[in-house]
This record gives structure tokens, sequence and C-alpha cells, in this order.
């Protein structure tokens, strides 16, 4: 009963008023120089990253070199890590021919999330051939990598 009586007696809640957007002052943006220095620092940054990414492998590299490993133990973590690239490898091409199949039920379901625009959706349906080309030439040139393609192909050692 208390349940129904409060069902009954609830309101909407009142709506706000809608706020327009202010227009953008001169001000308010930021200067050509300050959008380049934040570039420059981004850069900066990002070279600071890869150096200290190449001094920690070139640590543990030299770590590696002195700790007098044996070779049977390397060709291990070797045998190891194909394996493992292997299976990564297996994975990302079920995952290209899940795109391939199921392309269609990819491209509805970005357009119910507004992702794909409805005067978009012909073309993008058309797109498979191209994202599946795209996709192999991927798994071409980095899972695989041109080594192995040779090697395949008789032509490398």
């Amino acid at each position: 009963m208390s349940l129904e009586r409060n069902m009954t007696q609830h309101t909407p809640p009142p709506e706000s008023p809608k706020s327009e957007r202010t227009p953008l002052r001169a001000d308010s943006t930021k200067s050509r120089a300050q959008q380049a220095r934040g570039i420059g620092r981004l850069v900066l940054r990002l070279a600071l990253l890869v150096l200290i990414c190449v001094l920690v492998a070139a640590l543990l590299a030299s770590l590696a070199a002195r700790s007098q490993v044996s070779q049977q133990t390397l060709q291990d973590w070797l045998q190891l890590a194909a394996s493992i690239k292997r299976w990564g490898l297996f994975v990302q091409c079920l995952a290209l021919a899940a795109i391939g199949i199921w392309w269609q039920r990819i491209v509805a379901w970005g357009h119910a999330r507004n992702i794909v625009k409805s005067h978009e959706l012909a073309r993008v349906l058309r797109l498979r051939p191209a994202v599946l080309a795209l996709g192999v030439a991927y798994l071409l040139l980095v899972p695989i990598g041109p080594t192995t393609l040779w090697r395949y192909l008789g032509l490398g050692g």
C-alpha cells in the first residue's frame, strides 16, 4: 500500500534550464606559442621514454651476459618465446577471420552506438575487402615478419 502511494505521489523532477554555450573568446584559446611548447614537451617526454626503455634493455642485456646462463637455458627460453609467438599469431588470425565473417554485425553494433552514422552505413559495409586486406598486410608485416616469409618461400637462410 505504501509503495503504491509513494509511486502515485512521485512527480518528475523539474527540468533544468538549458544553458546556451558561451562563444569562444580570443583569451580563452591557447596561443600558437603555447601549443608549440605543449607539442615540444610531448615530443621531449616521448624521447625520454624511449631513452629510458633503451637503457633498461641495455641493463638487462648486460645482466644476462654476466649471469653465466647456460646455452641450453637460453635455447629453452627461445623455444618458449617462439611458441608464444605462434599462439599469438594464431589468435590474431582468428580475430581477423571473425571480423571478416561478422563484418555486418560489427557495423550494425557501431551504428547502434552512433559510431557509424546513417549516411556512412552503406559505404562502411562496402569497406569489408579493404579492411581484410589491411588486416592481412598487418599480419604479414608485423607478427609473421619478412624473415619468416623469406624462410618459408625458400629465399632465406
